[in-house]
């Protein structure tokens, strides 16, 4: 848009990955405290103050090799010169209970992304393939454990990163093994930092805190800003921690789930794994059966695109972020190549006449389909 041009962007209201991640996002340079639908939000303002038109519909259809090219959606049919396909890819899922009311809260399909949230907690791995191996090697330097839950009796990852994982000291593998369900409890965050743990009507559940040891007790009331410091006997911090968690207990506050255990089957028997976090690695898969003829793509749907660049198959259209990405996957890679396929439609463009001057400005229609 600050190039003088009119770019439309088209995407349904529920967003990508980044705008389903309700937690704070951790990997994005200079992002501090901030969750990922905040992000998105600030950048479609952004975009927005510059002219830039945003559609909120799913694209059924498109025609690009057309001219113009026609994109196809519930509401309207849209004219462009030039399009970047930017839809991104979707994790796989094992659609087992407790995954969907879990993820954003102990599950994800990325370690990279999430890992840090985990130190020093036990999480579980679910995949036998690279991707998972990479993800057991990248928790292994931060949480306390790592349990690999493969189905089947070797692993698919290449020998090199197997071995690895076989020879880490903090990593165990149950073979033969499948995850059945995904378990937790809702807790409420109370306005001191703490947390109370919730029944299935809502209600706070009574916690026994004399079984916590002293370490543990001294770590909340430390999460509460209760200064512990003269404090050294143990029945004086269970009496502190207690009149500290009913300060806001019957107040509103925000509630979330919290993943606590993760039950597989092995061997026709079951076993709980007690876990803070989950990563499923099972692979993604990209979008884009909607542009299948029209543009190039390799044998597992990722877009092909010239070397060095965000091009493809199709002049004009430019790819860019996890539809043409199968190793990064990241949300600041993503936007970096969201930046170059811009560039290169700009560019694209101008060297095509549309970019020189009033009256050779992309030209975008939008009319009922």
């Amino acid at each position: 848009a600050r190039a003088g041009l009119r770019p439309v962007v088209v995407a349904p209201p529920v967003g990508g990955q980044l705008q389903g991640k309700g937690v704070l996002v951790e990997n994005y340079p200079g992002v501090n405290g901030t969750t990922g639908p905040d992000i998105v939000f600030d950048m479609q303002k952004q975009a927005a103050e510059f002219g830039t038109i945003f559609e909120q519909d799913l694209v059924l259809s498109v025609d690009l090799r057309s001219s113009p090219m026609t994109v196809r959606t519930n509401q309207s049919l849209i004219r462009a010169h030039s399009v970047i396909l930017a839809t991104g890819a979707d994790s796989r899922w094992l659609g087992v209970p407790g995954e969907w009311d879990f993820r954003g809260s102990g599950v994800s399909a990325c370690a990279t992304c999430d890992g840090f949230m985990y130190t020093n907690k036990a999480v579980v791995v679910i995949g036998g393939g690279d991707t998972a191996m990479e993800d057991a090697l990248v928790l292994a330097r931060t949480s306390s454990a790592v349990t690999v839950v493969h189905r089947g009796e070797s692993f698919r990852a290449t020998k090199v990163l197997a071995d690895r994982v076989l020879g880490h000291a903090k990593i165990t593998v149950l073979w033969n093994s499948q995850v059945v369900a995904f378990e937790g409890s809702r807790v409420k965050v109370l306005p001191n930092g703490l947390t109370v743990e919730l029944d299935g009507e809502g209600r706070v559940v009574e916690e026994d805190l004399a079984k916590l040891r002293v370490k543990e007790l001294k770590a909340r009331l430390d999460a509460a800003a209760v200064d512990t410091a003269s404090v050294v006997d143990k029945e004086d911090l269970v009496r502190l921690l207690r009149a500290a968690l009913r300060e806001g207990a019957d107040e509103a506050a925000e509630e979330h789930n919290v993943l606590r255990r993760v039950r597989v089957r092995s061997g026709g028997e079951e076993r709980v794994l007690e876990a803070g976090g989950a990563f499923v690695a099972i692979g993604h898969d990209p979008n884009t059966n909607f542009v299948k003829g029209e543009v190039d793509m390799h044998a597992d749907g990722y877009l092909v695109t010239a070397a060095g660049s965000t091009r493809t198959s199709v002049s004009g259209v430019f790819a860019a972020g996890d539809v043409a990405d199968r190793v990064y996957r990241q949300a600041v890679t993503s936007a970096g190549s969201g930046a170059a396929a811009a560039l290169d439609a700009e560019r694209w463009l101008s060297e095509h006449g549309f970019g020189a001057g009033p009256g050779g400005l992309q030209q975008v229609e939008m009319a009922a389909p």
